[in-house]
């Protein structure tokens, strides 16, 4: 288990519920290797997966969705999009419209302990995702100048299975599943976050010592890259690119123990705790390629 070089301020309980997990350390430190220091030029892995696709913010003729219409793409565990979430267009940003996202709290939030969580909640699923053993999550984010990051705060991921941060299935024999996103903390930092669904820190937060600055006022591409493991062979991995660079390489990670949980979807939730004047932020529409 990866010791922490520096605080944290990241609030646990908000992670779990937000499928914030953080990227379990089931195997020797030494098998670890973070690219933040090193020349090697390894490119993103946006781009190089043979299935890929965008979740549709534009409407069939051509206009920015209204907020119930983006509503309607946000899945069953659907939250805040009506009061917090609308599409615009953004001169030079990135993508032709983006979502911009007030992290607000919301009448329809889950609650940690007892105060609605602030921002959206958003499942998106792919057709045609069901089965795929790697993905490969790309989007850009944008900070205005006076963002305050509050307690911490959390960005879209992958997530396999039953979403971790999910209520328990009624089924007892049924158990949650495995994330990876990034997350942030008070002090500005990105960091690379997930939870695993196998060995001993199963369902467990914890955080990587190792973040980055998370810049304001430009658009920040983020790609992240999950890949899964043989759950009794080979081991899967995990890579984050932050504007093209590679900040974390882990290539021995065992995300599952049981071959039929797979990539599932993205988990799109986008969450703030803070208790300042509340911030906003922007993001492109990710795009998701698998194999």
């Amino acid at each position: 288990m990866l010791k922490y070089q520096r605080k944290s301020t990241i609030n646990t309980n908000a992670l779990l519920l937000n499928g914030a997990g953080v990227l379990c350390l089931v195997i020797p430190v030494g098998y670890y290797a973070t690219s933040m220091f090193t020349k090697e030029v390894i490119p993103s892995c946006s781009g190089q997966y043979p299935k890929a696709m965008r979740l549709g913010v534009v409407s069939s003729n051509g206009a920015p969705m209204s907020s119930i219409e983006l509503q309607s793409r946000a899945g069953l565990r659907e939250w805040g999009v009506m009061e917090n979430a609308k599409v615009v267009r953004i001169k030079d940003a990135p993508a032709p419209a983006v979502i911009e996202v007030k992290l607000a709290t919301s009448k329809t939030a889950p609650e940690v302990a007892g105060t609605p969580l602030s921002g959206v909640g958003m499942t998106w699923v792919p057709p045609g995702l069901a089965g795929a053993q790697a993905a490969c999550l790309s989007y850009d984010v944008w900070l205005p100048a006076d963002f305050d990051f509050g307690a911490s705060g959390t960005l879209p991921g992958v997530y396999g299975g039953n979403r971790p941060d999910a209520a328990a299935p009624s089924n007892a024999e049924v158990k949650p599943g495995f994330s990876a996103r990034v997350a942030w903390n008070s002090s500005g930092f990105g960091e690379p976050t997930a939870v695993v669904a196998a060995g001993d820190y199963a369902g467990k937060t914890q955080s990587l010592s190792q973040g980055f600055k998370m810049p304001k006022e430009r658009w920040v591409h983020i790609d992240q890259e999950v890949v899964l493991n043989a759950p009794s062979g080979q081991p899967g991995s995990y890579r984050l690119w932050v504007d093209g660079a590679l900040k974390l390489a882990n290539m021995a990670v065992v995300w599952r123990d049981d071959a039929r949980m797979q990539i599932a979807g993205v988990n799109a939730d986008i969450v703030y705790r803070g208790d300042k004047a509340t911030p906003s932020l922007r993001l492109t529409p990710p795009v998701i390629g698998w194999r």
